[in-house]
């Protein structure tokens, strides 16, 4: 998508940590589009899994969800305009990376849903087995593998 001067306006409302927010995005989502070209899905897994941070529970909101949500729409605009594209797999990544590093648990899934006589495919993510990105009611995915365990707080 192009940028119009209107886009930019958008940018600069944005609050400087929401702007650091966004470009940490883009570059998480570029880097997950990188990874998905040369290494295996596992070894992209496992580096989402090693950027959490530790938990201080003194600094544990009790509520994650706004959290998540702006998390989650800053991923969704960067993407919009990711000069490499961006699937709902490296959406998903990018975001669970994001949030991982801001201690927020979460677990990414991979399912796949017949679709006439097709099979579609789809990534999305999981906190305390319940979809909080990239899956809708009425999506009927069913996933491939079990779900690991997200260290929720």
């Amino acid at each position: 998508m192009k940028l119009s001067i209107e886009s930019i306006r958008k940018l600069f409302r944005l609050s400087p940590e929401d702007r650091l927010l966004l470009g940490q995005a883009w570059a998480a989502l570029l880097l997950v589009r990188l990874m998905l070209g040369v290494l295996p899905f596992t070894t992209i897994r496992a580096v989402c899994v090693r950027a959490r941070r530790p938990v201080n529970i003194n600094e544990t909101p009790t509520d994650v969800r706004p959290h998540i949500l702006r998390v989650a729409r800053l991923v969704e605009i960067a993407a919009r305009y990711s000069p490499a594209g961006a699937t709902c797999l490296t959406e998903t990544l990018a975001l669970a990376w994001l949030l991982g590093r801001r201690g927020i648990m979460t677990n990414v899934r991979i399912g796949v849903a017949r679709r006439n006589r097709h099979v579609a495919a789809h990534a999305w993510l999981e906190r305390e087995g319940r979809p909080i990105y990239g899956l809708s009611d009425g999506d009927r995915y069913v996933p491939l593998l079990p779900a690991g365990p997200d260290v929720s707080r």
